[in-house]
């Protein structure tokens, strides 16, 4: 139940060697990174936590003998819980990096309010879905045809 930083926004060594670097202190940032440390913190235990405890309840009562109603809620629940569990992790590790004056790229875009999957795709987990396309997609032949029109004579 004590909140870890293994989930994090994904940043590379690009990004991240500039602000290594130009390290200094500064206490407005880390008044920031501690506001934005205890918001991660409290999506975590005060909202994650409890949904995952409603979900939790539905594997106790049994799936067959619960209502249509209540495995609604229980779905819905349990989408939120993911939610908040991942964001706020990903604000706790945003938060220690601003304490520490390194800027982690935003990893969430209120990917609930999306208005189709791609766009939910895009706005959840935004750095894993970066990681991907780079080292995975574009790597494993992905784009081809934009890189046949940019050397097309």
């Amino acid at each position: 139940m004590f909140p870890n930083l293994i989930s994090r926004p994904i940043a590379t060594f690009q990004e991240m060697q500039p602000q290594i670097q130009n390290h200094r202190a500064d206490v407005t940032l880390l008044e920031d990174g501690m506001l934005t440390f205890v918001l991660g913190l409290g999506a975590k235990t005060l909202l994650a936590d409890p949904m995952g405890g409603l979900w939790n309840n539905l594997s106790v009562v049994g799936y067959d003998s619960i209502s249509t109603p209540y495995a609604w809620l229980g779905a819905i629940a349990y989408s939120f819980q993911l939610y908040f569990d991942f964001s706020g992790y990903s604000m706790m590790a945003i938060g220690v990096g601003k304490m520490l004056r390194l800027g982690l790229p935003n990893n969430f875009n209120l990917p609930y309010t999306a208005g189709s999957i791609q766009e939910f795709w895009r706005r959840w987990h935004i750095t894993l879905g970066r990681w991907f396309r780079n080292y995975v997609y574009i790597p494993l032949g992905g784009n081809r045809h934009g890189i046949k029109k940019r050397f097309a004579i």
